[in-house]
């Protein structure tokens, strides 16, 4: 381990730069704990080169080296803060005209067109006055807003607000997922409330970054080559993901193939060969090859540049670059320093980046990828090339999948059963793509030659697809798999025990992963315990249609006026949970609402008015009332009708009803619940 150590100083570096990040995630930003460890951390360094005995330095060099970790800990949380400051959205929950920027091309959706853009200035009747931050921006889909381009500036109508959650179980985080890309707020704009603007932009190279990239997608669109394999080829080659349908993305990610749509190591690796390759004439003399290796260098962040940066794409580039520097110095890298540079340099830029979902899997997948695939390798050894390079292949998809797994299990809890059989098809295929696209923008525009192209590309990107599909629809394609952070965390300790055990066989090593393994698979089974015994009433928070849920052992009742819906917001909640397949329940089935059972109370749930013209000779007693849309706030309603201990609004009703709700459950004393300010309403069977 010391070896290692030795070896591999970022290593260090990195780990004190991240665990700055967590314990700021953790607890917050401290200035008088940064000068602290600042302070500790250069007093140490200063009374190390203080010592002139060289046996008294020999000694003590170990609290050099602790100042600095401690100094670094101190610039990681520095750092942290700067970032929180930098992207936060300036003007959240003002209404106002904002001029914004596009930071890239829009994506077309089904009722609206999507863009992330720069906020630049705000005003409103009493004052002007700069703005900054990141947003996501929706206009209202026309025709108008379909022909808007990267750079352009727009003048719009709208408040900006973060987004935050609506409470539903298992719910996605969309707030924190845009404040990791630093995206602080979203909007919408209706037609009519925006115009462009002819003001000259700054120079940005981001937005030259994207004209390319434009570019480059015109050509495969001019070569005919559409639908999926538009989507694939511009994911693949060139980090365009907004073509990628939602079908299509699940289909790569039920085959554990997802990992080739996202630029990476395998593509970054055939873009540099392919750069070395042109640049080979160049293999003259010392001093020539020196210019050849620049060259590659500043080509390959060229094309990472132009694919928008991704953590993937720079940590191979990174690596690659070390490498080609190496060569120029005639020196040979320490692959695992040069990994831990890439890292402690990306997240020095960005510090919050190691919580992004792709830094993770592809810092996960490259470590075990280089160490435990030659391992692997070494287990059979074939002499034929034929038969070495499908069991080289199958190495390093297993060791890929071994450094990734736990990730996919906490983020997407899903394993993919035939992702040995499905990297056999894409990986290949890729290679070929890439190869095929490089011909294609060098030759797309000499006749006969890029047609014939075009089609070689589009072939290899169909039979791919289909490949894919094919291998989805096997049986046990798909392992559904739920584990917490306690677990993630103990997978990581049992595949470092048993990787380091591969180098140190004793029985420590063995009995650390094998109870690390147990522990985790025992929280599993606790968890699967008290799931199976779990009864739970949830209605969601949905801004359109009405979702109540209940959740018993076997049963799994939806009272719902959109079962797709329904459907899509409870998938992860029932998947979690091992509920039963759901019930859907169309509402108002008994004329006066729908009323149901959840743990000895009773529940109204009204979708329409259905008292109209009617007389009570009593009000109904309940315990909860559930109101929506098309009921509106009357006192009739509990003086006639119903007589509830409290009121639950759904967030489907308007605010303006919902404030008249509220006052009026006040008024009559009646405890109110609101879905719309308070969040989706859940509620567990009490334990009798």
């Amino acid at each position: 381990m010391s070896s290692f150590l030795d070896k591999t100083p970022f290593f260090k570096l990195f780990v004190a730069l991240a665990l700055a990040v967590v314990a700021y995630r953790m607890f917050g930003f401290c200035g008088w704990w940064l000068l602290l460890f600042a302070g500790v951390g250069l007093g140490l360094m200063v009374a190390i080169t203080g010592l002139h005995n060289a046996a008294q330095l020999y000694r003590y060099n170990f609290l050099f080296g602790m100042g600095t970790l401690l100094v670094l800990f101190a610039m990681g949380q520095y750092l942290a803060e700067w970032q929180q400051q930098r992207d936060v959205f300036s003007h959240t929950g003002r209404s106002g005209i904002y001029t914004v920027e596009l930071m890239d091309y829009p994506t077309i959706k089904e009722r609206s067109v999507a863009m992330d853009v720069y906020v630049k200035t705000f005003s409103d009747s009493t004052r002007s006055e700069h703005a900054s931050g990141k947003a996501i921006l929706y206009l209202a889909r026309d025709s108008a807003a379909m022909t808007l381009n990267c750079g352009d500036v727009l003048l719009v109508s709208t408040k900006f607000d973060s987004p935050a959650l609506r409470g539903n179980p298992d719910e996605f985080d969309y707030g924190n997922y845009l404040a990791l890309h630093g995206f602080g707020a979203t909007s919408y704009v209706r037609a009519g409330e925006w115009q462009k603007a002819n003001l000259k932009t700054p120079f940005r190279l981001r937005t030259i970054a994207a004209k390319c990239r434009a570019y480059l997608l015109d050509i495969y669109r001019d070569m005919q080559i559409d639908g999926n394999e538009f989507g694939v080829v511009a994911s693949l080659t060139l980090g365009y993901r907004d073509a990628l349908t939602p079908e299509l993305k699940e289909t790569f990610a039920n085959t554990g193939a997802m990992h080739v749509l996202a630029v990476s190591g395998l593509h970054i690796g055939i873009i540099f060969v392919i750069f070395n390759t042109i640049f080979s004439f160049l293999d003259k003399n010392h001093h020539t090859r020196r210019l050849k290796s620049l060259l590659a260098i500043l080509f390959l962040w060229l094309y990472v540049f132009i694919t928008g940066l991704p953590p993937s794409a720079c940590r191979a580039a990174v690596m690659y670059s070390f490498i080609a520097a190496g060569d120029c110095i005639e020196r040979k890298p320490y692959i695992y320093n040069s990994i831990f540079a890439s890292a402690f340099l990306l997240a020095a830029v960005r510090p919050m980046l190691i919580y992004d979902l792709s830094f993770q899997l592809s810092y996960s997948a490259v470590l075990a990828i280089v160490y435990f695939q030659p391992k692997l390798s070494a287990l059979f050894t074939f002499k034929q090339r034929w038969m070495r390079y499908p069991w080289d292949l199958a190495t390093v998809s297993l060791a890929a999948q071994i450094g990734t797994f736990p990730w996919a299990l906490y983020y997407f809890h899903q394993f993919s059963n035939w992702f040995l059989l499905s990297n056999y098809i894409v990986i290949p295929a890729a290679t070929v793509i890439l190869y095929l696209a490089a011909l294609l923008f060098a030759l797309s525009s000499v006749p006969y030659v890029g047609v014939a192209v075009a089609w070689g590309l589009k072939t290899t990107l169909t039979w791919m697809c289909k490949g894919i599909s094919a291998i989805e629809s096997l049986h046990y394609s798909l392992t559904i798999i739920w584990i917490d952070i306690w677990q993630l965390l103990l997978l990581f300790v049992s595949i470092f025990s048993f990787g380091l055990w591969l180098n140190r066989r004793t029985f420590k090593v063995m009995c650390t992963g094998l109870v690390a393994l147990l522990c985790a698979l025992c929280i599993g089974v606790f968890h699967n315990m008290e799931n199976a015994q779990k009864s739970q009433l949830t209605l969601f928070n949905h801004s359109e249609h009405v979702i109540a849920n209940v959740v018993e052992p076997k049963k799994n009742s939806v009272y719902t006026t959109d079962s797709d819906e329904a459907q899509r917001l409870g998938r992860d909640f029932w998947e979690h949970n091992q509920s039963v397949a759901p019930t859907f329940v169309p509402p108002d089935t008994v004329g006066i609402g729908t009323p149901f059972v959840f743990d000895g109370e009773s529940y109204l749930m009204l979708t329409r008015y259905p008292f109209q013209n009617k007389v009570a000779p009593l009000p109904l007693e309940v315990n909860h009332l559930v109101v929506s849309r098309a009921i509106f706030p009357r006192k009739e309603l509990f003086e006639n009708y119903i007589h509830p201990k409290q009121l639950i609004i759904m967030a489907n009703v308007s605010k303006k009803n919902t404030e008249k709700f509220i006052h009026l459950a006040d008024s009559l004393e009646i405890e109110h619940f609101s879905i719309r300010e308070q969040g989706a309403y859940v509620r567990h069977k009490k334990s009798r």
